[in-house]
């Protein structure tokens, strides 16, 4: 997870830690079932959209970017 833009003051390592931990049990719970890039994007947007709201009050700009490894 990485910000840019986003006031400092608001957004700090416990956030992201927390928002990060969020966003890894929620997708190993997709990822139980056949699921796509454009399932895990959306996924990720209203998870982390919805967390940063909660938290803050502020409603972000998030763009997920899924990178797959090739071996």
């Amino acid at each position: 997870i990485s910000t840019s833009n986003f006031n400092k003051l608001i957004v700090n390592k416990e956030l992201l830690d927390e928002c990060k931990e969020i966003l890894i049990s929620k997708l190993h719970e997709a990822l139980k079932a056949k699921t796509t890039f454009g399932d895990l994007k959306f996924l990720i947007k209203q998870v982390a959209t919805d967390f940063i709201y909660a938290k803050t009050k502020r409603c972000p700009m998030i763009i997920p970017v899924i990178m797959s490894k090739v071996d």
